[in-house]
């Protein structure tokens, strides 16, 4: 069991840890002192404090593991900034000591919700709920004690992916009520082996939650399969495996990827994608935890922990005979839901910070990451229908842009298919001159043909985000000429006019390992075949 995980664990198991360290900043504190030993039972040992011009002195002898601290102080009403002293107390400690997790004690949460509407996300819980619970017979420890357990493993996500991987975390930070139920969720669920159902529109970064699930799990190694566009015998060989002779091409027995994945987690994109008979196979695993190969009765147990999304509700799915009803009654135990950028904008200011990070580290660029309030209010009058795929896009795009190391208007050019405000924030023509492209200009190397509106769009996108455009935002007879595209293009980069898989896979997924470069390469052949196109006939 990996560090991370005996922390997100239970109580009982932190406290066979030893106790951690709880200090309580209220006037009252003295008051509280012989009550809250019943927080003992749960793993916190309180110490107390009970002047807040003692808070940091006490912060730094106690070394807490979780702040309890007050709201009101006596006196507040002479503060002529209007804060009160635990607001302004709470600014200093999260100042001195950001790595402390915080959770504000008020008196009734009903009479404090302005004064909590000031200090933006923090976790907090009300006295009278001690109360009430009291009344009610109830155990008001345990009810705290989950409280603060929350606010320790809020911080230490927060400290184990945000800040270490932090551009890659950044689609699932957020101070909305919607993206703190989300990262409430991914703590609760990360220390369990349930198959988690992720539910969110393209774009929302159910992938990047996936990989948050899995990183605070403490298993082995995290796969990731795309259910869409692969054909039904190469998915079925590709997650179960296959015996010799199961068909024609079928020389060797093969293991698949859940007997691959071992010990680790394996993630299922477009579930809705997968045939039925399928599906049904994978109801085996979520239940039983066994697979069957295909050529083969003999059931194989297998240690995996399966987490899966959809791009669209999963009982619309069901309703539309997408999805497997017995299959849906399974997942739905523990599913998360992402909510679209469009209903969260207060959150831009956040996702802007990681994202312009993760931009200037690709782009060797030093761009700050300042938000003008112009800019801001571009990025607001948008509906993002893509969502934070669509936003980074944008911030790739601007940072190609600008012109300093400050973005300013003029560098945001966004779709206005979508617009709040139905205004065009920099249609096509306004483009500034000499633009920059991730790839060479579709138009010269395709032979002076005009180009397709998703050959215009995967020109602004860097390598690895190419594939992930092409699997979401494209089907069908649209996908298949949008790659007769693309290697139209590569062609023309070559004297001998020939383009091999090897290419057209490294131009869509950019640089990767050589285990993950086979896992895409497998992949781009497979879409290939299903589209049936030959490069062979092409050449």
């Amino acid at each position: 069991m990996t560090e991370i995980k005996k922390q997100l664990g239970s109580a009982a198991a932190a406290c066979r840890a030893g106790s951690r360290r709880l200090l309580l900043i209220d006037d009252f504190a003295q008051q509280y002192a012989r009550m809250f030993g019943a927080l003992e039972r749960y793993g916190y040992a309180t110490d107390i404090e009970d002047n807040p011009a003692h808070a940091i002195a006490a912060i730094e002898r106690y070394k807490p593991d979780v702040v309890l601290l007050d709201l009101h102080f006596p006196e507040d009403d002479l503060d002529v900034s209007g804060q009160t002293t635990g607001a302004r107390l709470l600014a200093n400690i999260q100042e001195k000591y950001p790595k402390t997790p915080m959770v504000i004690f008020t008196d009734k949460l009903t009479d404090d919700r302005l004064e909590l509407g000031t200090l933006g996300s923090q976790r907090h819980y009300a006295k009278d709920q001690i109360t009430l619970l009291q009344k009610a017979g109830e155990d008001w420890a345990a009810d705290l004690a989950a409280t603060l357990d929350l606010a320790i493993a809020e911080a230490l996500f927060q400290k184990q992916n945000l800040g270490e991987v932090d551009a890659e975390m950044g689609f699932v930070v957020g101070n909305t009520p919607q993206m703190r139920a989300v990262v409430e969720a991914i703590m609760k669920a990360a220390p369990t082996d349930l198959t988690v159902l992720i539910e969110g529109e393209t774009g929302t970064g159910k992938e990047l939650v996936a990989r948050a699930i899995h990183k605070l799990s403490g298993r082995k190694e995290l796969s990731n399969v795309n259910c869409s566009g692969v054909h039904e015998d190469t998915l079925d060989s590709q997650l179960f495996g296959h015996e010799r002779g199961a068909f024609t091409d079928a020389v060797a027995t093969r293991k698949g990827l859940f007997e691959d994945a071992e010990g680790g987690t394996v993630f299922l994109d477009e579930i809705q994608a997968m045939p039925g008979s399928l599906q049904n196979k994978l109801m085996r695993v979520v239940q039983e935890k066994q697979i069957t190969r295909m050529g083969s009765n003999k059931p194989i147990n297998v240690d995996v922990r399966l987490i899966i999304a959809t791009n669209k509700p999963a009982h619309e799915l069901v309703a539309r005979g997408l999805l497997r009803e017995d299959l849906y009654e399974r997942l739905k135990v523990l599913a998360i839901t992402l909510p679209p950028l469009r209903s969260r904008k207060s959150d831009i200011p956040l996702l802007w910070d990681f994202l312009i990070r993760k931009a200037n580290e690709s782009l060797k660029k030093h761009v700050l990451p300042n938000l003008r309030r112009e800019v801001r209010e571009l990025l607001e009058g948008h509906d993002w229908p893509r969502n934070i795929r669509e936003l980074e896009n944008v911030i790739f795009r601007a940072l190609v842009h600008a012109k300093g190391n400050i973005i300013l208007p003029g560098d945001i050019i966004i779709d206005p298919a979508g617009s709040a405000t139905g205004k065009e924030t920099a249609p096509a023509a306004q483009q500034p001159v000499g633009a920059v492209h991730y790839f060479p200009d579709p138009a010269k190397h395709g032979g002076g043909r005009e180009t397709s509106a998703g050959m215009a769009r995967i020109t602004q996108l860097p390598p690895g985000q190419r594939w992930e455009f092409i699997i979401n935002d494209t089907a069908g007879d649209s996908r298949k000429n949008l790659l007769l595209e693309i290697i139209a293009s590569l062609r023309a980069d070559h004297s001998s006019k020939r383009v091999s898989f090897k290419e057209i896979t490294e131009f869509l997924c950019g640089a990767c390992d050589d285990e993950e470069f086979r896992k895409y390469y497998d992949k781009v052949r497979g879409m290939f075949s299903v589209l049936k196109i030959s490069l062979t006939k092409l050449d």
